[in-house]
């Protein structure tokens, strides 16, 4: 039996394109077999319109993590959230995305601290 595995990605690229694993299961053992990537739609609709049988396990990005909801306000419920996410187009979206972390302190990088701890640095070794 053929059973894929494919990790899907909202805009597949070169970059970031969607990747599907054959793999072939006896009854017994599944083993792995070739790595493909989809760097756009149009790859993915022709395996799905193939006739060849499989099973697949799709991971597909259906929402956002629990913290990220909860800190941004948006409903909790997976009705209300679709719809409040769904009512807003890719602009609006990214700006509240952008709007959420541009108050935050970055993880990596430069942090809003760092640069005053280097002026006080470079005044002090002066």
């Amino acid at each position: 039996m053929k059973i894929v595995g494919i990790d899907f990605t909202s805009r597949p690229s070169k970059s970031k394109p969607l990747t599907c694993l054959n793999c072939e299961f006896d009854n017994t053992v599944l083993k792995a077999g070739e790595l493909i990537e989809w760097p756009s739609f149009n790859e993915f609709d022709a395996f799905l319109c193939s006739t060849e049988s499989w099973v697949a396990g799709i991971d597909f990005p259906f929402g956002q993590p629990r913290k990220f909801i909860e800190n941004i306000g948006w409903p909790k419920k997976w009705r209300q959230y679709v719809e409040h996410v769904g009512s807003m187009d890719r602009r609006e979206f990214r700006a509240n995305l952008d709007e959420y972390k541009d108050p935050r302190p970055r993880r990596f990088g430069v942090t809003p601290i760092q640069p005053f701890l280097r002026s006080f640095v470079a005044s002090t070794a002066a």
